[in-house]
């Protein structure tokens, strides 16, 4: 009996470019979509819904860490530092 291979998992950084408008829209979405899924039992969650949920806090967590570091150097801009 033959073995059923597992894929394979490459990790790869991407750069996306998203207005600030598009940002916030998107993380504003996985915000409520992390809220609505997060409010029910977590072993009620199927697996791609576990999934799905560590996913977007895995988003919202670096989109705030984007936001964070702008407004740092926002405010180094505006102190003339």
């Amino acid at each position: 009996m033959q073995q059923k291979r597992q894929p394979m998992i490459v990790e790869k950084q991407y750069v996306v470019v998203l207005s600030s408008t598009e940002l916030t829209t998107a993380l504003v979405a996985a915000q409520r979509q992390m809220t609505e899924l997060a409010a029910r039992h977590p072993e009620l969650l199927s697996e791609p819904e576990q999934l799905q949920l560590y996913g977007l806090l895995q988003f919202t967590m670096k989109v705030e860490q984007v936001i964070e570091q702008e407004r740092h150097q926002g405010m180094q801009r505006e102190g003339g530092g």
